[in-house]
């Protein structure tokens, strides 16, 4: 039962696709949503030889077929079911069934491929076997006369058709335009629409595109909002600024950004982006926070799942590294203060060795972080402070298959979703026999849950001042 409330660089060309399945669930730990069980993971062997399809329902995911597949991008998106059950995946304009069968392919000339979050899907709202699909079809440092101002387009995948193999069923909408590589998303305040978000190249500008039962409305929620994405930032004149990933938090009330900024054509370290927001999930507004210390090729970025720390890869004159920073700790001031670090290893001064890259949050809890070899890397226990995140290097292997920064691109929350974290730390539990409303508190709706074997329940809910806002 939903109830709503009224309140007043280079690129490297790759080869490969992994798919992995991460099901099992710490007991302490809250579970992400099984929509985001499977991971589609592109990358390349250095051999050139075919994919790998990842398997195993357990927390550390075991590689044991090839599959043969045509294409490569940094980033894939990839949806399950309820179940947990793989539906399709996405990746450079082309869409995918769980068999690894060509659904559809958009024009290939118009799709550039290799961009930091460039799909993402979201469960069509009111419909369960359909969903919305999105993609960024450049990045904006493209050569290709077409595509240079980087567009977002929309289309609509049914699962239902085709005999249940699932086809696209619409035409492809373009949307936005002069954009970055940054493309992710959140549940809506209503609980059942969702916001769509997507950064302006060359602009403070946040576009927020809201797409709900009736469709996509293509016209954005505009935030100016933290530092303009331009290709000056730093001490020359780079595109690497346009990469980067942009996270919302699980409970979708914050996000942050980095910038990857590659060299200026030379090995010399240059200053990234690094920067926290909120987000008002009812009004789709972004409002700046603050800016966080400077990391140089800090291409991936992501929240433990109670909201409270915040990782960010990098690379200094020292060490290539990830940090953490405790958003719990006061004013921007401490929080900036706060920076800690969990991971190092030396560095070289060569700047395409193995480092950390791309972070995502696993239904699992942890936090799995591409390392451009041969492996992921995985932060146990994200939410404790310190080294008793329990950072492991190496954690997943896969052998000759070579991942770079891959990663694959999911929401954290969905209109089915059970659980949603506190910021005081504290996580709330499932709902089981007895009566349980979440999240709570709230400001816009809430979900009960009601043991079936309790005859003619009755429900009132009060709001903090009292007052009845629903009686039955």
């Amino acid at each position: 039962m939903v109830l709503t409330m009224r309140s007043t660089t280079p690129r490297l060309r790759l080869w490969g696709i992994a798919i992995a399945h991460f099901s099992a669930i710490a007991p302490h730990l809250v579970q992400a949503q099984a929509r985001n069980n499977c991971w589609a993971i592109a990358g390349g062997y250095i051999e050139q030889n075919p994919g790998s399809l990842i398997s195993g329902m357990s927390s550390t995911p075991e590689v044991p077929a090839a599959i043969a597949y045509p294409s490569a991008s940094e980033c894939y998106a990839a949806i399950s079911d309820t179940a947990g059950n793989l539906q399709f995946y996405a990746g450079r304009g082309r869409i995918f069934r769980a068999n690894g069968e060509l659904m559809a392919q958009i024009d290939e000339a118009y799709m550039n491929g290799d961009v930091t979050q460039g799909q993402l899907i979201v469960p069509h709202p009111g419909a369960d076997h359909m969903y919305d699909l999105f993609m960024i079809d450049a990045s904006p440092d493209s050569s290709e006369v077409l595509v240079q101002e980087a567009r977002a387009l929309h289309m609509v995948v049914d699962m239902a058709a085709e005999g249940g193999s699932g086809a696209l069923v619409s035409g492809v909408t373009t949307f936005g335009r002069k954009l970055t590589e940054r493309l992710t998303g959140t549940l809506h305040a209503d609980g059942a629409s969702y916001w769509v978000l997507l950064h302006e190249w060359k602009s403070d500008k946040f576009l927020a595109y809201r797409t709900d039962a009736d469709g996509l409305d293509t016209l954005p929620v505009v935030s100016h909002a933290g530092a303009v994405h331009a290709a000056e930032y730093g001490t020359c004149e780079v595109n690497g600024n346009a990469q980067g990933e942009m996270k919302f938090s699980y409970a979708g009330d914050r996000i942050a950004i980095t910038s990857f900024n590659g060299p200026c054509g030379s090995p010399t370290l240059q200053p990234g982006l690094a920067q926290l927001f909120d987000f008002d999930d009812a009004a789709g507004q972004v409002h700046y926070r603050m800016t966080l210390p400077t990391h140089s090729r800090a291409y991936g970025i992501e929240f433990s799942q109670d909201g409270n720390r915040l990782y960010i890869p990098g690379v200094d004159s020292a060490e290539r590294y990830v940090d953490q920073y405790d958003l719990l700790a006061g004013d921007t001031l401490a929080i900036a203060a706060s920076r800690t670090r969990v991971h190092a290893v030396p560095y070289d001064g060569v700047l395409n060795a193995p480092s950390p890259t791309a972070m995502e949050l696993a239904p699992n809890g942890k936090i799995y972080v591409s390392n451009t070899g041969h492996s992921l890397d995985a932060i146990g226990q994200p939410n404790a402070l310190g080294a008793a995140c329990a950072y492991t290097a190496n954690a997943i292997p896969f052998a000759g298959f070579h991942v770079y920064h891959a990663h694959t691109n999911q929401l954290k929350r969905y209109h089915d979703s059970e659980f949603v974290p506190s910021h005081t730390g504290f996580l709330q539990q499932a709902p089981g026999n007895s009566p349980n409303l979440w999240p709570n508190p709230a400001s816009s709706s809430v979900r009960l849950h009601i043991s079936p074997h309790i005859a003619s329940p009755r429900v009132r809910i009060h709001d903090n001042s009292g007052r009845v806002l629903l009686y039955s």
